[in-house]
C-alpha cells in the first residue's frame, strides 16, 4: 500500500514538473505544436512523393519532406503576393481621407443609424460625437504608446524569423522520419502503457487532421461565399474583403463580428460620398446574416461535429471554457485540445461513466 502511494505521489510530481517545464519553455512548446499541426496537414503530400520516382528511384524522405515544406512556404507566399498589395492600397486611400469631410459625406446614413439605435434605446448621435469620436482614435492611434509598440514589433523581427526557422527545422524532421513523434512518446512511456498511448496517437492523428481538413474546408467555403457576395453587390476589393471574413471565421463567436466591422470599415473608407452608400451597407449585412445562417446551421453541425465526433452544445460549452481559460487563442485551440483529451480520457479512465458518455462515439 505505501509503495502504490508513494508512487502515486511520484507521478504527481513528475506531472507537476513537466508542466512546470513547459511553462518555462513556452515559446519551444508552441513551436512543437504548430510543426506536429503543420506534419499532420503535409503527412500526405510527404508520403505522395515518397510514392514516386526521379530518374527510376523513389524520391527520398529528405527530399519529400523539403518538397512539403517548400509548398507550404510558396501557399503562404501567393497569399501575400494576392493580399499584401490590396492592403497597401486601403492604407494609403485611409492615410487621404479628411475626417470632416467624410463625417460630412457620411451625415445622412450616421443619422439614419442614430435614428435606429436611439429607437432600440441607445442614446447617442453619431453625426455630433463622430469628430471626437475620430479624435480619440486618432491620439491613440498615433500615441507615444503606440509608436513604441511599432517599435517594439519592428525589433521583434528577429523573433519571427527565429520561429520561422525553428519551426521549419523540427517539421522537417517530424516529416522526414515518420516515426520520430511515436519514438519521442515512447521515450517517456512506461512499458505497460505503450498499446495504449499508440492508440491514443493514432486516433488523435485520425480526428485532428479531420477536423483540420474540415477548418480549411469551412474558410474556403465562407471566403468564397462572402467574395460571391460582396461582388454581386459590387463591393469594392470583394476579394481581399470576402478572404479576410472567412479568415477571421476561425476565431468563434467573435471572428464574424470582427469580420463584418473590418468589412463595413473598408467600404465606407474607400466609397465616401457614393449615392448608394447606404443601400450598400444594408446589402452586405443581409450578405453577411445569409453566410452566417449557412455557417451556423449546415457547415458547422456538418463539419466539426462530424470531424471531431462530438454534439453541438458540447462544442458550444467547450469553446466557451477555452475562451475563459484562454481568451481568443483559447477559443481556437478549444476544440482540439478537448479532442485529444477525450481520446486521452477514453484509453485510461474509461471506468467511469461520465467518460464514457463523452468518448461513446469515438
Amino acid at each position: 500500500m505505501n509503495a502504490l502511494i508513494w508512487r502515486r505521489i511520484t507521478g504527481i510530481a513528475l506531472l507537476i514538473a513537466v508542466g512546470a517545464l513547459m511553462y518555462y519553455f513556452l515559446s519551444v512548446v508552441v513551436y512543437l505544436m504548430i510543426s506536429m499541426v503543420l506534419t499532420l496537414i503535409g503527412r500526405p503530400v510527404c508520403e505522395y512523393f515518397n510514392r514516386h520516382k526521379i530518374f527510376g528511384k523513389f524520391i527520398p524522405d529528405w527530399l519529400a519532406a523539403l518538397g512539403t515544406l517548400l509548398i507550404f512556404y510558396l501557399i503562404i507566399g501567393l497569399y501575400l503576393a494576392l493580399f499584401v498589395p490590396l492592403i497597401v492600397a486601403e492604407v494609403q486611400i485611409l492615410s487621404e481621407i479628411n475626417p470632416q469631410t467624410a463625417i460630412e459625406k457620411l451625415k445622412t446614413p450616421l443619422e439614419t443609424l442614430t435614428r435606429y439605435l436611439n429607437q432600440i434605446g441607445i442614446q447617442i448621435d453619431l453625426y455630433k460625437d463622430a469628430p471626437m469620436l475620430m479624435t480619440e482614435m486618432g491620439k491613440k492611434l498615433f500615441s507615444g504608446g503606440w509608436i513604441s509598440n511599432v517599435a517594439g514589433l519592428a525589433s521583434g523581427l528577429g523573433d519571427v524569423m527565429a520561429m520561422l526557422f525553428s519551426v521549419s527545422f523540427i517539421t522537417f524532421y517530424f516529416l522526414k522520419e515518420r516515426h520520430l513523434i511515436r519514438d519521442i512518446v515512447n521515450a517517456v512511456t512506461p512499458d505497460e502503457h505503450e498499446p495504449a498511448v499508440h492508440r491514443v496517437l493514432d486516433e488523435s492523428k485520425v480526428l485532428l487532421r479531420r477536423y483540420l481538413i474540415g477548418l480549411f474546408k469551412q474558410v474556403a467555403i465562407l471566403s468564397t461565399l462572402y467574395f460571391a457576395g460582396y461582388w454581386i453587390i459590387g463591393v469594392q476589393n470583394a476579394l481581399l474583403i470576402g478572404f479576410i471574413s472567412g479568415v477571421l471565421n476561425i476565431i468563434p463567436f467573435v471572428g464574424p463580428i470582427i469580420g463584418i466591422a473590418f468589412s463595413l470599415f473598408i467600404v465606407l473608407s474607400t466609397s465616401i460620398g457614393d449615392a448608394g452608400l447606404g443601400g450598400t451597407i444594408g446589402a452586405m449585412m443581409i450578405v453577411f446574416m445569409v453566410v452566417r445562417s449557412i455557417d451556423d446551421f449546415f457547415l458547422q453541425p456538418l463539419i466539426f461535429s462530424n470531424s471531431v465526433k462530438a454534439h453541438p452544445i458540447e462544442i458550444f460549452i467547450v469553446i466557451l471554457m477555452g475562451a475563459r481559460v484562454g481568451g481568443i487563442v483559447g477559443m481556437i485551440v478549444a476544440i482540439p485540445v478537448y479532442t485529444v483529451l477525450r481520446i486521452v480520457a477514453k484509453e485510461f479512465l474509461s471506468h467511469y461513466k461520465l467518460i464514457r458518455e463523452l468518448t461513446k462515439h469515438l
